[in-house]
């Protein structure tokens, strides 16, 4: 909801389409599920964010080393980033200007 009022009102251009990726995504169960559970009692989502805020000492923020992808050099916490794994790339690609 943030993003699609920030896009309409700064008229950044958009696809409409949904990503063919994200069929199956756990993370579409959980924010319908959790949409849901807001509908029947408002207010779930701000509690739940201020319970998490509260309790915030609890978790305890990890320490992670970023690398650089040998592919494309951008961050990764791997040797290859998430982007060059997904398309499967083995060695640089060389953009043209």
């Amino acid at each position: 909801m943030w993003i699609r009022n920030y896009v309409k009102l700064f008229s950044v251009p958009y696809l409409k389409e949904s990503c063919p990726h994200a069929k199956g995504a756990k993370s579409i169960l959980y924010s319908n599920v959790l949409n849901e559970i807001e509908d029947i009692s408002p207010g779930t989502k701000l509690n739940l964010v201020k319970g998490f805020l509260k309790n915030k000492e609890r978790f305890p923020e990890e320490k992670v080393e970023l690398k650089e992808c040998r592919i494309c050099g951008m961050p990764s916490l791997g040797d290859i980033c998430s982007f060059c794994r997904f398309w499967g790339l083995e060695k640089e690609i060389k953009m043209k200007r």
